[in-house]
């Protein structure tokens, strides 16, 4: 199965991508998707967005599948299908004082 990845803001900088797909055997988490990835966005950046999204105070970046975070489902071993899209942003930064 492919599942379709894209990276917005900084971590398309940190990863070197815009958008990538992973293939994979069926049965496949969200989890899965990201060690997928890691042989084309590299190590750091994979380590990263492990990092960000498993902060003891909460994700520090947010991760949606098919538009739904996936904090709301299953978190990281939320279930992909063929065809889903997973979309990773950054966290979000800004405002006034």
């Amino acid at each position: 199965m492919k599942v379709t990845v894209k990276f917005y803001a900084i971590l398309r900088e940190l990863t070197g991508k815009k958008e990538i797909i992973v293939e994979l055997d069926n049965d496949a988490k969200v989890i899965d998707v990201l060690n997928a990835a890691k042989k084309e966005i590299g190590e750091k950046a994979y380590e990263k967005i492990i990092e960000y999204f498993n902060r003891k105070k909460g994700p520090r970046l947010v991760i949606l599948l098919n538009g739904r975070n996936i904090v709301h489902l299953n978190e990281l071993e939320t279930k992909v299908k063929d065809g889903d899209r997973l979309d990773i942003f950054p966290p979000a930064g800004g405002g006034k004082k």
